[in-house]
This record gives structure tokens, C-alpha cells and sequence, in this order.
């Protein structure tokens, strides 16, 4: 049962625990990386910043240290949501990159289910 369903709140609360209207929605990105040089790692890694960046959107993550990373792909704009097309966008970049094994992107969810 989410925060809004339990309690009534007024526009401020909402607003600053992001439910209702304010309801800020992120998708998953899960990678398994191929096995490559330090050098060739760096330049994905780069690469996969410019393109999150160049989208107006941010990644959080961690790799376990043996070529699996997870992260959650959110917009780079306070109280604004990734988008489908943003989705999309990143799912077919990674597809492309022969660095990666596997590379699944998650659908949009709230932000607070995933924290």
C-alpha cells in the first residue's frame, strides 16, 4: 500500500516525499559485460555516461566486480520522470555495444518503490 493510499497529505508533503503529482518515475538497467581490456572498459563506461548524459538523465549503480552492473536510470531535472522514449533510447544503445553480453532495461516504476 503506497503513502498516498494510507494517509491524506497536503501539497507540500506530497511534493517532498514525491507521491501524487509528484510522483517520480526511474527504470533499471542491468548489464553483463563482456570480458575486455581496462582500456576498452573505460571507453564503454565513458561512452554509456555521454549517452545518459546527453539525454538529460542521471545513473546511480554498482558492479560486483565481475562484469555485472546495475543501476537506475532517473532525469536529470528535479521532480521530472524518465520517459518511455528514454527508455527506449538507452535499451538501443546498450543492444548495439558489442560489449555487452546481456543488457536488460526495466519498465518505469515509482521512484519509491525502488528505494
Amino acid at each position: 500500500m503506497s503513502i498516498e493510499q494510507t494517509t491524506q497529505r497536503n501539497r507540500r508533503l506530497r511534493k517532498k516525499l514525491f507521491v501524487g503529482e509528484f510522483t517520480v518515475h526511474v527504470f533499471e538497467v542491468t548489464l553483463q559485460l563482456k570480458e575486455m581490456s581496462l582500456e576498452s572498459f573505460e571507453q564503454f563506461v565513458d561512452e554509456f555516461i555521454d549517452v545518459i548524459e546527453e539525454n538529460h538523465l542521471i545513473l546511480g549503480g554498482s558492479g560486483d566486480g565481475t562484469r555485472q552492473f546495475r543501476g537506475i536510470v532517473a532525469s536529470e531535472k528535479r521532480y521530472a520522470s524518465a520517459t518511455e522514449e528514454d527508455r527506449k533510447t538507452i535499451e538501443a544503445w546498450l543492444k548495439k555495444q558489442p560489449q555487452c553480453d546481456e543488457a536488460t532495461v526495466g519498465e518505469l516504476v515509482d521512484m519509491n518503490d525502488v528505494f
